[in-house]
């Protein structure tokens, strides 16, 4: 098995120019690291993280809390970290909660011992005491107690879309799953509240699986003038696209649908969908960069990603 000293000798630089090369460390040239980079394949020379782990305490690993994977977002979401660190030179450690709390403390507990950073992604313990990590931590679209926050601006998304088209529609109306106001329905208030629509307005809740829900709402309050419907997600707005079709009701010519998330689907119906999106790529490079830096020891400020309309048929 060939060694840093093969490397060395082969490329013939020093010992620290092929640990800097490997390290990705700066103050390297760029024909020595070609140099040192070619020996690395001669030789199918592979560092071992274990004694790299021995020398730098790091072991090149971060641990990631996610929620789950059946909601299309958090996949893309919870890829886009995978690549991102793995783009940094970092392998990572996955663990799906289904928002289990005593499952999440065994997983912070086990990424203890084998991780040097960990990712909270999309968690719903805010209320909750979590074991404490004893390395950098980083809450993606969440909060958790003590713990710096990269925040996803759902507002942004929805001030942008209602701007875009309130002035095309005679009645607005928001159908939400969820029990309490969160940052889509206050953008929605407000927007509301500033134009002076509170009487052409409705907030409706359903508590049932969101295509259900979707569905329900337009058929318990089908459009009586031309009425935009803002959904809470993507499948909100498959199950109020679902209903407008059964009441032969044209969209977008008496009915807009706006979603949230930009699932795939949402793209490919008879009608497709407009929706608000949030950028995974950028939200997991912000996270990385953080997580990344904070390994190195530097301080760090975090920025929210906002949210953007993207319009397409349904409107």
């Amino acid at each position: 098995m060939s060694t840093i000293k093969d490397v060395a000798a082969l490329a013939g630089v020093s010992f620290k120019t092929v640990s800097r090369v490997i390290n990705n460390e700066a103050h390297v040239s760029e024909q020595a690291a070609e140099k040192v980079k070619k020996a690395v394949d001669t030789l199918g020379f592979r560092l071992n993280a274990s004694a790299r782990s021995l020398k730098t305490r790091q072991t090149k690993t971060i641990g990631i809390l996610a929620q789950n994977l059946h909601i299309e977002v958090l996949s893309k979401k919870t890829e886009a970290l995978q690549n991102s660190f793995f783009k940094a030179g970092y392998k990572t450690l996955i663990g799906f909660t289904h928002n289990d709390y005593y499952l999440a403390c065994d997983y912070i507990n086990s990424f203890s011992a084998g991780a040097d950073a960990l990712v909270y992604l999309s968690q719903s313990f805010a209320e909750y005491k979590l074991p404490v990590f004893p390395g950098p931590c980083l809450a993606v679209d969440c909060v958790i107690d003590k713990i710096p926050s990269l925040k996803v601006d759902r507002q942004s998304g929805v001030r942008q879309a209602l701007s875009s088209l309130y002035l095309c529609y005679k009645k607005f109306c928001l159908i939400t799953t969820s029990k309490k106001s969160d940052d889509r329905e206050k953008a929605y208030m407000s927007f509301i509240k500033k134009k002076a629509l509170a009487g052409r307005s409705k907030i409706l809740r359903f508590f049932c699986d969101p295509f259900t829900a979707g569905k329900s709402a337009v058929e318990k309050n089908p459009p009586a003038g031309k009425t935009l419907y803002i959904c809470y997600n993507d499948k909100i707005a498959s199950g109020v696209l679902k209903a407008l079709y059964n009441l032969k009701t044209a969209v977008p010519e008496q009915a807009g649908v706006i979603g949230f998330d930009d699932d795939e689907y949402g793209r490919y119906g008879n009608i497709s969908l407009s929706t608000i999106s949030q950028s995974v790529e950028e939200i997991a490079a912000k996270a990385c960069d953080y997580i990344v830096s904070r390994l190195k020891g530097e301080e760090k400020k975090i920025f929210p990603v906002n949210t953007f309309f993207i319009p397409r048929e349904s409107t």
